[in-house]
């Protein structure tokens, strides 16, 4: 029997898009529909009355625009992946460039930390901050408000890395340059993964990490997991410019679909 499944997102599902576009025979026990828009046009919806939908006209109009619908009733669906929303190795590098651990390799002991501005931290701290900040994105808010009002399976998609470009950029990025700078990116990376996979798994969700055969140095995605990406918009085949930095492509979404389908035992086809 097919299972239906439900793409939620921001710019991040185009990778889906496309990846399903290009390869749909890969997932024969599988279709997978894409319901977003760019931005924050899914926090205006809401479930009420077993359906997807929203009293915002702008934000129904936006949906209507790049997917051709504006509202799904959930009994649709087999389950539901949500891609992007904040929900992304970011939040632990900005934390981690206010605070630091004992484990992280680039601290010597506690003088060395508390000389570059990083006060230690300890684990308990690390995780409760992390969670908090977790808790507050788009993409956990999404994924909460679907899994208390059906039963079927709600997956969290990994928002990939950047790229590595942006050692090149500072501003937004710094984190990452010094981080990354101090030898600290596979322990960010790994922290990430880990206690997002816990409060998932808490909460009755299921956690989809980036495949690591696409991560370098931990905080960066691979570039040839990022070139050729297109744009979320009607129109097919719209590139993103050469110097995006934010958004993977088709390949990279192929390799999260296949980890849906194993989750939910569901063929790939060679």
């Amino acid at each position: 029997m097919t299972k239906r499944l439900c793409v939620l997102g921001n710019s991040h599902m185009a990778a889906f898009a496309t990846a399903v576009e290009n390869g749909a025979t890969r997932w024969p026990g599988m279709v997978l529909d894409m319901f977003g828009a760019h931005g924050d046009a899914l926090s205006r919806f809401e479930v009420r009355d077993g359906r997807f939908q929203s009293d915002d006209a702008e934000a129904r109009a936006r949906l209507s625009h790049l997917v051709g619908r504006d509202a799904f009733a959930l009994t649709e669906y087999d389950g539901f992946v949500v891609t992007g929303l904040h929900v992304s190795v970011f939040t632990f590098v900005r934390m981690f460039r206010e605070l630091s651990s004992v484990d992280m390799p680039s601290v010597k002991g506690a003088l060395s930390a508390l000389e570059d501005g990083r006060p230690l931290a300890s684990t308990a701290m690390l995780r409760a901050y992390g969670t908090e900040r977790l808790m507050r994105t788009a993409g956990m808010k999404l994924a909460l408000m679907l899994r208390a009002a059906c039963d079927a399976p709600v997956f969290i998609a990994s928002q990939p890395r950047p790229s590595g470009r942006v050692r090149e950029r500072g501003g937004t990025y710094l984190g990452f340059t010094q981080l990354a700078a101090r030898g600290d990116g596979d322990f960010v990376s790994d922290w990430f993964d880990r206690e997002t996979e816990a409060l998932c798994a808490a909460e009755g969700l299921h956690f989809i990490a980036q495949p690591a055969e696409t991560v370098e140095e931990g905080l960066f995605t691979t570039e040839s997991f990022l070139r050729g990406s297109t744009r979320l918009a009607k129109r097919k085949g719209l590139a993103h410019d050469e110097d995006d930095v934010l958004h993977a492509n088709a390949e990279f979404a192929r390799l999260m679909v296949d980890k849906v389908a194993v989750a939910m035992n569901l063929p790939i086809a060679a």
